[in-house]
């Protein structure tokens, strides 16, 4: 049974929200559990008002609602993410790795579904640093590529990167403009990398383009 808020996704979408997750994953050498873990983690993100959620300290705020996605261990950091009008819950990927999948199917371009995708990883052991951990998601697979831009900052006082490029077309799937946010967050003696993916076929659409600057900005990290 599929929940109310919850859309279907083609199988070339989701077949590219998978692929951009595993290049994200292998930048950091990282593994994942397997989509079957889907039911289990389904219900582990829930929407609410910005009101209801506060965006945490040192957070920037936007005038979108919040989806909280709870932490799976006492120090996994905090993360909330804006949630635009349009932008639909999709369980299909959900493990222990990958948190949340957002589909706008109103931001459809040539047969693909425009998504976002965030994980929480403990890299802890895997990078030695927080700008070890970032430089690591940096997608080896497309760096060399002309449009390829790496544009470092914080996000909520921690250090972070916005990695964006394209992905030529391949099979049925058309060429994507991809967005991701890597954001390192120190716990303890632990370290934990959270990125956010976003993707689309229609890069110029101006909704598309609100809804990504909304998510970058009011995306929100706490310890």
């Amino acid at each position: 049974m599929r929940l109310a808020n919850e859309s279907s996704l083609s199988k070339r979408s989701l077949g590219a929200m998978l692929g951009t997750v595993a290049i994200a994953l292998v930048a950091a050498g990282c593994g994942g559990s397997s989509t079957s873990d889907a039911t289990a983690s389904s219900t582990e993100a829930t929407s609410s008002s910005a009101a209801a959620h506060p965006v945490s300290a040192g957070c920037d705020h936007v005038a979108a609602p919040m989806l909280t996605i709870d932490a799976k261990t006492p120090d996994e950091p905090k993360v909330e993410i804006p949630q635009p009008a349009g932008w639909t819950r999709n369980t299909q990927l959900d493990n222990n790795i990958v948190r949340l999948a957002l589909v706008n199917p109103q931001l459809d371009a040539h047969g693909f579904t425009s998504n976002l995708v965030v994980t929480i990883e403990n890299a802890t052991g895997k990078a030695a640093s927080p700008q070890a951990l970032i430089r690591a998601e940096e997608p080896a697979s497309v760096k060399e590529d002309a449009s390829f831009t790496s544009t470092p900052g914080t996000l909520c006082g921690f250090e972070s990167a916005t990695n964006r490029y394209h992905l030529p077309p391949s099979g049925t799937l058309p060429e994507r403009s991809v967005t991701g946010l890597v954001v390192a967050v120190p716990v303890g003696n632990s370290l934990y990398g959270i990125t956010v993916t976003v993707q689309t076929a229609d890069a110029d659409n101006p909704q598309y383009t609100k809804d990504l600057d909304t998510v970058l900005a009011g995306f929100a990290v706490k310890r």
